[in-house]
């Protein structure tokens, strides 16, 4: 984000406040009510980041990746300890999350390297389209701002 849009924003605060967090707030929402786990769910989003890095990523259509109609997803690989120590959820309660989202098909290990499956895109596409609302409700908010003189 560049510095002029940063000073939009900071000194527009309260005026963009709301939508800004009635967005965010409705992804936290339903990203809670997906796993009821917000932690599990921070996993995941770390793991899904990994992948949306990788090359190839940006070139997948957003139908055939929310509709897991890939083979396999571009990633660069993470592990438990990159997780834990970017989030600040403990090693073993991310051992346990990773082990969990792995029973459920969201995740693949191979050795100590996570990645995302294709069938988590879909599974969690509540998510996803929660937080494109985000992202489109985030520009047009800071779109309306007038500009600050730096």
């Amino acid at each position: 984000m560049s510095g002029s849009t940063e000073s939009r924003i900071r000194e527009n605060y309260s005026r963009v406040a709301p939508a800004l967090l009635s967005a965010l707030t409705d992804y936290l929402i339903v990203s809670r009510r997906q796993s009821d786990d917000l932690d599990r769910q921070l996993v995941l989003l770390i793991i899904m980041l990994r992948s949306a890095m990788a090359p190839g990523f940006a070139e997948l259509s957003s139908e055939r990746l929310l509709s897991g109609d890939v083979d396999t997803v571009p990633t660069l690989w993470t592990n438990i300890r990159s997780i834990a120590d970017s989030s600040g959820i403990p090693r073993e309660t991310v051992r346990r999350k990773v082990n969990d989202l792995i029973k459920e098909g969201l995740v693949r290990r191979s050795g100590q390297l996570l990645t995302i499956t294709p069938q988590a895109f879909p599974d969690n596409r509540f998510v996803v389209d929660k937080f494109i609302r985000l992202a489109a409700v985030s520009h047009a908010t800071v779109e309306k701002l007038p500009p600050v003189n730096d």
